[in-house]
């Protein structure tokens, strides 16, 4: 998942040259493409800084966020918005100004989330995230999110000789996916 991820970011870094509206239809037709060759992902998404994507933009704070996500119904959608634009309402200790910061590739802790905004729609999830950058500069991330499901399946594919099992647990100690 991290590979799809890396591939994302190397591939979007490459369009800064093209239009806004040009660069746009490209992020959602690479976004759509690799969102639905991968069954796997509720969601798969784009952040990038504002100003890195829009020369006039002079504010340091702001990001435009692209996402495809599954509904309840397994049915695709979309949105895109802004955030962070008012730098005194930014949550510093999130997971984006974490990785803006450190620029590190991550996998965040398992959360709860709503893709509609409704609290009986929230599963419970995590985030594959890959920067990207420009000369050593933070532009924004890639990532996909991945209800916990998915590693509970890849668990019970591991065969380990001698009557052992496998589990797994979250940096924290969260425990993501176990045989029982």
């Amino acid at each position: 998942e991290f590979d799809i991820a890396r591939a994302m970011s190397y591939t979007f870094n490459s369009f800064q040259m093209l239009e806004n509206f040009e660069r746009k239809e490209l992020y959602d037709e690479i976004l759509m493409d690799v969102f639905t060759a991968n069954p796997q992902y509720v969601s798969f998404w784009l952040n990038f800084e504002l100003s890195y994507v829009d020369q006039r933009y002079l504010n340091k704070t702001g990001r435009a966020r692209y996402t495809y996500y599954r509904d309840n119904f397994n049915n695709i959608d979309y949105y895109t918005d802004t955030l962070d634009r008012d730098a005194s309402k930014i949550n510093m200790e999130g997971a984006y100004q974490k990785m803006k910061v450190s620029k590190l590739e991550t996998l965040i802790e398992p959360y709860y989330f709503s893709y509609t905004g409704n609290e009986d729609d929230q599963v419970l999830e995590t985030s594959i995230c890959v920067p990207i950058l420009k000369n050593g500069e933070f532009a924004g991330l890639v990532g996909s999110d991945l209800l916990l499901d998915y590693f509970q399946d890849l668990l019970s594919k591991i065969d380990i000789y001698g009557g052992g099992y496998a589990f797994f647990l979250s940096n924290e100690g969260t425990i993501i996916a176990f045989p029982d």
